[in-house]
């Protein structure tokens, strides 16, 4: 999740939104002992060619959603989609033979349930069926649980997740307009940041605007590249920005090239 200065809003994935509205206490993954990476790409193949010609697998779906005093932007990719006069939107989790009976995936219907809100919100239907489907990885045992809902009840779950993540979001928010405005304007390449990342764009940015020299020591795949470019590059603007006001005080608005 990031606060975007450009767009004025907030940028978060299903993924993040579900997960962080989950550690507010009411909603909870459901789905111990995952099986493996492979076994889950695996049955998510076997799931997506059982579902028909009319199945779209990998179906990218984003809107925007006012609540509050922000304005979130929320995109993803739904594990399925299957047009008609009442869309169906599929999420797939995948869980070991010994997990299967006690599975319910709050997360799961969570981020399906997203998904319909989003869909909902994109496009002018009055209902949308947000399907969750449970399987093993041999996909031996599998089920589907379907829950059809208004547009209106779309919306007030959206809403209420989004009220989970609500004081995250205006820490957020702040804290790129306040602590660090040189940040307004610039867009980071990617839809949302990484553990650590925040914080090392904020050291970056302090250390260069104050000229002091910054050692960094991190863990592989952190991002530390691009959190040091574009600390430096947010701070290197807003120099540039006071060196071209400090000239125009001193010549006046004249055309100087800079």
């Amino acid at each position: 999740m990031r606060f975007d200065s450009e767009l004025n809003m907030v940028v978060i994935s299903v993924r993040e939104l579900a997960e962080r509205a989950s550690q507010g206490g009411s909603l909870g993954s459901g789905v111990p002992d995952s099986p493996t990476a492979e076994e889950g790409r695996t049955l998510h193949k076997l799931l997506a060619d059982s579902q028909g010609e009319d199945f779209k697998a990998e179906f990218p779906i984003s809107a925007d959603f006012e609540s509050g005093r922000l304005t979130y932007r929320i995109s993803g990719r739904a594990d399925g989609f299957v047009d008609g006069e009442i869309p169906i939107v599929s999420e797939f989790k995948t869980v070991t033979h010994s997990a299967f009976e006690r599975a319910s995936s709050r997360l799961g219907r969570a981020q399906v349930t997203i998904y319909a809100a989003l869909y909902a919100l994109s496009h002018s239907v009055k209902k949308v069926t947000a399907r969750l489907v449970i399987a093993t990885p041999d996909g031996e045992k599998i089920k589907n649980s379907d829950r059809t809902y208004t547009v209106d009840e779309l919306m007030i779950s959206l809403h209420a997740l989004i009220s989970k993540i609500a004081p995250l979001a205006y820490n957020e928010a702040d804290s790129v307009k306040k602590t660090h405005p040189e940040l307004a304007g610039l867009k980071f390449p990617h839809p949302s940041l990484r553990d650590g990342q925040r914080e090392l764009i904020s050291s970056v940015a302090s250390a260069v605007k104050g000229g002091k020299r910054l050692f960094v020591q991190a863990p592989t795949g952190i991002g530390k590249t691009v959190s040091v470019l574009y600390g430096a590059d947010a701070s290197a603007r807003e120099r540039i920005k006071k060196a071209v006001e400090s000239f125009t005080e001193l010549y006046g608005e004249q055309e100087y090239s800079v």
